[in-house]
C-alpha cells in the first residue's frame, strides 16, 4: 500500500469532529504579527490578496533571485521569541508544493527534530488536527497538535495552510501559515514558486528565553523551511508517483 494512499486512509479514519467555536484560535490569529490567509473559514477559496514575492524589499528579493533563503525575524512586544517568516523559492508548481506539505504523516521523515506527526482527527475535508513531537534542547520533548486549515486565493493558483495551536505540553501559543504562490524568474525564464513559511510560537518554559534554546528554536524553524523546499523538489525529481498521488489527496480535500 503506497503511503498517500494509507494517508488517505487515516484521514477516512479519524473522528470526524463537529466545526466548534474555536475562541482559543480566535486569540491566537489576533494576536499574531501577519495577516491570517484563509478569511473564509467556510470555504477552501478565499479573497485575494498581495504576492508575496513583492513584499520584499530590493536586496530580499536579490537573495531570492539567487535561490537562497530569506529569513525575517519579527519581534513582538512581551513575547521571548520573534515571529519568523521565511521565503524560498521551490522548483515546482504551487500546487505540488501544498501536496507535499499537507501530506503531515510524513514530516517526521524529514523535517528535523520532528519525533512524530499524525492526524489525529478531521474536522472537514480542508481541516485537520495533527499530533507532533519535537526535541527541544535542554527540556524534554515537546507534545503539541495544531488544527490546521488549507484554502485557495489568487483565483485558485495559489495554497496556504494556516494553523492555531489546540493543545500543548507546554507551549502557550502558535500561531502561522505556509504560503505557495506561482513565480516566474525572468533571469532564468523558469517558473516555480514562492514559498512563505511564517511562525509565531509562545513558549511556556521559564527557560525559554535563554540564549541557547532561543537560538535553537529560530534555527529549527530555517531547518523546517529548507527540509521541505528539499522534500519538495526531490519528490518532483525522484518520486513522481508519490507526488502524483498527494496532488491527487489535495484535489480531493478541495473538490477539484
Amino acid at each position: 500500500m503506497g503511503r498517500c494512499r494509507a494517508l488517505i486512509i487515516v484521514l477516512a479514519s479519524a473522528p470526524l469532529l463537529p466545526p466548534p467555536v474555536d475562541l482559543r484560535a480566535a486569540r491566537d490569529r489576533a494576536q499574531a504579527p501577519f495577516s491570517p490567509v484563509c478569511r473564509d473559514t467556510a470555504s477552501s477559496n478565499t479573497s485575494a490578496r498581495g504576492r508575496a514575492y513583492d513584499e520584499l524589499t530590493a536586496e530580499q528579493r536579490r537573495v531570492f533571485d539567487a535561490r537562497n533563503q530569506v529569513f525575517v525575524r519579527r519581534d513582538v512586544p512581551g513575547s521571548p521569541w520573534p515571529a519568523v517568516v521565511v521565503y524560498q523559492y521551490v522548483a515546482a508548481t504551487p500546487e505540488a508544493a501544498a501536496a507535499v506539505f499537507v501530506d503531515y504523516d510524513l514530516h517526521r521523515t524529514y523535517i528535523p527534530g520532528v519525533k512524530q506527526s499524525r492526524v489525529s482527527a478531521v474536522v472537514n475535508p480542508t481541516t485537520v488536527e495533527v499530533d507532533y513531537v519535537v526535541s527541544v534542547p535542554v527540556v524534554s520533548d515537546e507534545r503539541y497538535t495544531v488544527r490546521n486549515h488549507l484554502c485557495t486565493y489568487h483565483g485558485g493558483e495559489s495554497y496556504a495552510v494556516e494553523w492555531t495551536l489546540v493543545r500543548a505540553s507546554s507551549t502557550k501559543a502558535t500561531t502561522g501559515h505556509a504560503r505557495f504562490e506561482p513565480h516566474l524568474d525572468p533571469s532564468r525564464n523558469e517558473r516555480g514558486t514562492v514559498m512563505v513559511y511564517s511562525n509565531f510560537v509562545t513558549p511556556g518554559s521559564s527557560l525559554a528565553g535563554l540564549g541557547m534554546i532561543k537560538t535553537r528554536a529560530l534555527e529549527q524553524m530555517r531547518e523546517t523551511a529548507s527540509a521541505l523546499v528539499r522534500r519538495i523538489e526531490a519528490e518532483r525529481s525522484t518520486d513522481p508517483a508519490l507526488l502524483e498521488k498527494q496532488i491527487d489527496a489535495l484535489r480531493a480535500a478541495l473538490k477539484r
